[in-house]
């Protein structure tokens, strides 16, 4: 196995019962540690490194948050959680889906085993173009948890409890069950039991509404915190590109847009003399040449105010280093962004300190700044012990959990077209062109900057011709 990844000595242990045991034969069988997330989440990157698909099955929807937080997060977007409760399964589904499609989009560099499955997924995807492009259609328009069936086989890990693995018909390559009753019908995988040590517990009561909406809150809360952080990723990987960009073309794109926008208001104004000198009383600023001018005209304004936006969060940005955070800092993000978001708030006064909290938490974060993140979590902490705002966890009252569970989707969708917007933007598609070009040798703004310096000195000089 590669350097990249040890497991742990339960999911070693695991891997070689399961690689042992012969496809839909007898399953293997060892008892449940006392806390096996850690290993169950080591299992998973076991998985994903060896190019096998594993399925969990899981007592309850109670151990998918440990898990979440416990999974590597290079291999996070590659494992699907999806609850028992339909309500929040179809948050869970939304959220990996987006998760997946902005790691694909960024193509993170990663180490050599992690590149390989990576590539792995990739290719998987593009064997199933279809079924990924109905799942994205889906998460873009669909209904709560009405997903379609392919989902779950587009993932190579995928955890669920028992009701949701007998609805599941997609195939695995290792499925672990943990603590409960029956198989998945249909599997002819290599399979592995892990026994609890003490009794069985009690099937799970109807949830009420409350309870519902605190399930739903903290389903919200885990997703979002994903988001966020894959976000606030993006945005410090692309800082010091964006920084170079302004700096290097934005300026000169400035003066180009400026120099056209007077180039065209030249041209519209001999064309209305020209309409003027063959037919008297034609108003002057008709016809195609002063639309041109309007249009240029607002092209160079859009491109200056642009740029007024980038000077004045240079200073900020200024020397900025190549951002590649560690997995600790990242985990640390993720757990203030879950615990602190302002959208948990219970009123206005606990809203503007989480938000304060986060705004800095960002800035840390967009710093490497792990002692000021730590920081954070601190302040946040304390404030809950003493007399600062209570947090949602101490709240009873429906309202107030369905306002925050309203905020919090609401956020989620907005975190999701952010990253698709981002994606999407010329900025984006310049900064991968731009590393592309590095790995040749070249650099791609500097390519850039001669040609508008070409351009600029050219509509200089037809200016000068106009002028005569």
């Amino acid at each position: 196995m590669s350097s990249y990844h040890h497991g742990t000595v339960h999911s070693r242990a695991w891997r070689t019962l399961l690689e042992s045991t012969p496809p839909g034969g007898p399953p293997g069988a060892r008892d449940l540690p006392e806390a096996p997330v850690e290993d169950l989440a080591a299992l998973a990157l076991d998985a994903v490194l060896a190019g096998a698909r594993l399925k969990i099955v899981l007592p309850d929807d109670e151990w998918l948050g440990p898990l979440s937080q416990a999974l590597d997060l290079a291999i996070r977007p590659l494992c699907l959680l999806l609850p028992d409760a339909d309500f929040a399964a179809g948050i869970a589904a939304r959220a990996t889906l987006s998760l997946l499609r902005s790691r694909l989009a960024r193509d993170a560099e990663e180490p050599a085993p992690l590149a390989a499955a990576w590539q792995g997924a990739r290719l998987r995807l593009e064997a199933r173009a279809d079924d990924w492009a109905r799942c994205q259609a889906w998460a873009a328009h669909g209904r709560g948890d009405d997903w379609p069936a392919v989902l779950g086989g587009l993932f190579p890990v995928l955890a669920m409890g028992p009701r949701r693995a007998m609805q599941d018909g997609s195939a695995a390559d290792w499925l672990v069950l943990a603590a409960a009753d029956a198989w998945p019908a249909g599997e002819s995988a290599r399979r592995l039991i892990l026994r609890p040590p003490g009794p069985r517990t009690a099937p799970p009561r109807a949830v009420g509404r409350e309870q519902r909406l605190r399930l739903e809150l903290e389903a919200l809360s885990r997703e979002v915190g994903e988001l966020e952080l894959e976000l606030a990723t993006v945005q410090g990987e692309m800082a010091p590109f964006s920084q170079r960009y302004y700096e290097v073309v934005g300026s000169r794109l400035v003066e180009l847009d400026a120099l056209q926008a007077k180039l065209a208001l030249r041209a519209a104004e001999r064309a209305d003399r020209q309409d003027f000198s063959r037919e008297a009383g034609t108003a002057p600023g008709t016809g195609d040449a002063r639309r041109a001018a309007d249009e240029a005209r607002g092209r160079a304004e859009r491109s200056q105010e642009e740029y007024r936006r980038f000077q004045e969060t240079r200073d900020e940005a200024a020397g900025a280093a190549p951002f590649r955070p560690a997995a600790d800092l990242k985990r640390l993000f993720r757990r203030i962004a879950q615990r602190i978001h302002p959208d948990r708030a219970r009123d206005d006064d606990d809203r503007a300190w989480r938000t304060q909290l986060m705004a800095e938490a960002n800035r840390a974060y967009r710093r490497g700044d792990r002692a000021a993140l730590e920081e954070v979590l601190a302040l946040w902490q304390e404030g809950r012990r003493g007399s600062g705002p209570a947090g949602p966890d101490d709240a009873g009252e429906g309202t107030v959990l369905e306002a925050q569970v309203m905020r919090l989707r609401s956020r989620l969708a907005t975190l999701q077209r952010e990253l698709e917007a981002v994606f999407a933007s010329r900025l984006y598609e310049l900064f991968q062109a731009q590393r592309v070009a590095a790995r040749q040798g070249r650099d791609l703004l500097a390519e850039m900057a001669v040609r508008l310096d070409g351009e600029i000195a050219e509509i200089r000089q037809r200016l000068e011709t106009l002028a005569d």
